[in-house]
């Protein structure tokens, strides 16, 4: 879980939609933290 929400596994988006973390631009100030308080690289991507 992150910022106390569900996380699915990624899958492919189907034909003629639009994957629902599109809108999804930056990180929240405590998964920003944690990124950089453990080393980890943030990536944003999507199918």
């Amino acid at each position: 879980m992150l910022c106390a929400a569900r996380v699915k596994i990624p899958q492919a988006t189907p034909l003629g939609r639009e994957p629902a973390s599109k809108a999804v631009t930056e990180l929240c100030p405590e998964c920003a933290r944690e990124v950089e308080d453990s080393g980890f690289s943030a990536v944003f991507w999507d199918f």
